[in-house]
């Protein structure tokens, strides 16, 4: 338990400005804080073992090959049903509508033809 975390080891394997892949070792028993995230998605996929993912709605049990997502906003945790091999993903979801144009897009030389 090298990262501290009472409830298992995490290992992060990748991180970029919009996501951060961790790979979980969480023990039999093993309970994470209740929590949520301001603009962060969890994605919780399971390798090996069961999870159970609780949230402010309700519980589900995870198994090998299961996954479950947390949206922002949403209080959850983690629980060990078995010693489990998780994969976490958190990311920030991607907004198609995230643009305020000041000037359509055009074609030079064809000022009534609009593109994006």
């Amino acid at each position: 338990m090298s990262d501290g975390k009472v409830w298992g080891t995490n290992t992060e394997i990748f991180r970029n400005d919009l996501c951060s892949v961790n790979l979980l070792h969480i023990e039999r028993g093993g309970v994470c804080s209740f929590h949520k995230h301001v603009s962060k998605y969890n994605k919780f996929h399971v390798i090996s073992g069961a999870l159970e993912i609780r949230t402010e709605c309700g519980s589900t049990l995870l198994h090998s090959g299961e996954t479950a997502i947390t949206r922002p906003g949403e209080l959850h945790l983690f629980r060990g049903v078995s010693s489990a091999v998780v994969v976490e993903v958190m990311y920030v979801q991607y907004d198609p509508e995230d643009i305020d144009r000041k000037v359509p897009g055009y074609l030079e030389g064809y000022p009534d033809v609009e593109a994006d």
